[in-house]
């Protein structure tokens, strides 16, 4: 049996306590101008992603799944392994994320 997918959200809300205002979750971003009102939105709704960032590399690490984490970055961006280089720096924050979103089972 599959695990439930992790929505977008969940990893802030659950290693950070993090629980957003959902507002302008869907709203037309692609309308100009922006309200002040959701442009504060996307602000607050990025602000924490740094920490996320490090919370999940960390745990990676921790876990020995930093390399496989890279493979699985670089394949989601379509990078042919064989071609990619060695990707020293942490993962960034959507595409650790993503890899939750695709084994959160594995998180």
């Amino acid at each position: 049996m599959r695990p439930a997918p992790v929505r977008a959200g969940q990893p802030a809300a659950i290693l950070l306590n993090i629980h957003g205002d959902k507002k302008f979750q869907k709203s037309n971003w692609l309308r100009r101008p922006l309200p002040t009102e959701a442009l504060d939105y996307a602000a607050r709704d990025t602000a924490s992603l740094h920490a996320l960032k490090d919370i999940l590399a960390r745990r990676l690490a921790e876990l020995g799944r930093m390399d496989w984490a890279r493979e699985e970055f670089l394949a989601a961006e379509g990078v042919p392994t064989d071609l990619a280089e060695d990707t020293t720096p942490a993962p960034l924050p959507h595409q650790a994320s993503a890899s939750c979103r695709r084994a959160s089972w594995r998180c």
